[in-house]
């Protein structure tokens, strides 16, 4: 069952993005450079993330912590393995194989399983860029980028970038941004919440079946980061 729960959560944590020329609406206006100084996936690094989830038919609200935690080698590149709680004091936190992230030059990749390597999300991306995320077959423009000081967190000025989302009816349509919505990704933090279950580590599929996400803390080693009024387990 812990098997199961994990994995939807882990194709939860699985945004796996293709960064590819996809189609760019709705228009934006392109804007200048900008490159992520903040890294998002380092050792210790742990987010607490609290939604619902339906299994068998019946809906529950979980809260549940993911940490990184451990290096290895896969293909001649250095991941990170991802680990997993459920419990309060985390006792039951282990590293789930099959899940590895890694993050070089303010690209996030993650590798599942036996797939490719995939990126997840570039933080050198800029004001018009498009994103495919190829798994859940779903599109982003981004569609400005601000530095912001986000409320209860640590105080640091990060890089917000806001992202609009869409999807294709059918390989061959063009993509229906009216239908999606807009989401907000932090530097070094990921998404406080979405109205679908969004990616609290950054790390959630973005359309699952309106089940809904809410970002409560993010921990580097200690240190708070970001911290809901509502505290780290609910």
């Amino acid at each position: 069952m812990k098997k199961s729960v994990f994995t939807s959560a882990l194709v939860a944590i699985a945004l796996a993005m293709g960064f590819t020329s996809c189609e760019k609406e709705p228009e934006v206006e392109a804007g200048v450079v900008h490159e992520s100084k903040i890294y998002l996936i380092t050792e210790g690094k742990q987010w607490a993330s609290y939604f619902s989830q339906t299994w068998n038919q019946e809906q529950s609200y979980v809260t549940k912590t993911y940490r990184i935690q451990g290096d290895t080698i896969i293909n001649g590149k250095a991941y990170k393995k991802v680990c997993y709680s459920m419990q309060i004091d985390l006792s039951d936190m282990y590293a789930f194989p099959g899940y590895y992230m890694r993050e070089e030059k303010g690209k996030v990749y993650i590798l599942q399983g036996k797939k490719n390597e995939e990126l997840w999300f570039d933080y050198t991306s800029q004001v018009g860029d498009t994103l495919c995320f190829a798994q859940d077959e779903v599109y982003g423009v981004v569609m400005s980028i601000d530095d912001v000081v986000l409320e209860h967190s640590d105080g640091e000025q990060r890089k917000c970038y806001e992202v609009r989302l869409g999807k294709k009816s059918s390989p061959t349509s063009d993509v229906d941004y009216t239908k999606g919505y807009t989401i907000k990704i932090y530097e070094g933090i990921g998404v406080l919440n979405s109205p679908t279950n969004g990616y609290g580590l950054g790390v959630h599929r973005l359309f699952n079946y309106g089940n809904t996400h809410v970002l409560l803390c993010v921990h580097d080693n200690g240190k708070i980061l970001y911290q809901s009024p509502e505290g780290c387990y609910k």
